[in-house]
């Protein structure tokens, strides 16, 4: 069995002097637990929101670490980075049968423990379950984001992707009404408006424009120039 102990410092020029206090405090922790720490692995200058498994030292104890195992940090946000990446952590841990510990929790947060002769879930579940419903809510969130996002640069008349609608065309990244076909759209409004069906509109296009729409693709440019037009 392997004890390391991950000591996350976001700056690359925090002093030795504080290193040494948090080497001091997770030593503490794993005598507390009846562990001795083999090796401290130290991750410097990288961004708390990177994800455990890109970063160097985080790479490595995911890659060498083996069942049995023990892996020991201060803070809960050092190493889980954000809702769906911890999940992703704590799962990876539970499948290669390493335990996780984070002082501020007093827990091990990927494996289950034993107590008073039982097995119960303890912090592992606890976390996980938090974390599941956390990433869902941030999926929720990223989803809501970029719809309202679409909806801003819709209303600004960006291009957006997808199919360009009859009578629009795309330049410089924004929508612009083409003049041609912006008049066939206004010769089919002023049919419709003449009560003519969609399907005698597109036979009249047809005959004196030389255009060839279905019946159902006179309805939705109709529709879509309703959306587009500011």
């Amino acid at each position: 069995m392997n004890v390391t102990g991950y000591i996350f410092v976001e700056k690359s020029d925090v002093e030795e002097q504080e290193i040494s206090q948090r080497r001091h405090e997770l030593h503490e922790y794993a005598v507390g637990r009846g562990l001795v720490i083999h090796e401290f692995a130290v991750e410097r200058g990288i961004s708390v929101k990177r994800p455990f498994r890109k970063r160097p030292q985080g790479r490595r104890i995911l890659i060498e670490s083996r069942a049995g195992d023990v892996v020991i940090t201060g803070k809960a946000e050092w190493i889980l980075g954000s809702a769906r990446e911890g999940l992703r952590l704590v799962t990876t841990m539970e499948e290669k049968n390493v335990s996780l510990y984070c002082l501020d929790l007093d827990e091990d947060i990927s494996l289950p423990q034993e107590r008073k002769l039982m097995v119960y879930e303890g912090g592992a579940g606890l976390t996980r379950k938090l974390l599941m419903a956390l990433a869902v809510c941030e999926s929720s969130s990223h989803g809501e984001s970029i719809k309202a996002a679409k909806k801003r640069m819709r209303e600004d008349g960006k291009y957006i992707g997808g199919p360009v609608s009859f009578g629009w065309r795309v330049r410089d990244g924004f929508l612009h009404k083409d003049r041609e076909q912006q008049k066939i759209i206004r010769r089919i409004e002023k049919l419709r408006g003449d009560r003519w069906s969609y399907r005698d509109i597109a036979i009249k296009l047809k005959e004196n424009h030389d255009v060839h729409l279905s019946h159902e693709g006179i309805r939705k440019i109709l529709q879509n120039n309703d959306k587009l037009l500011p």
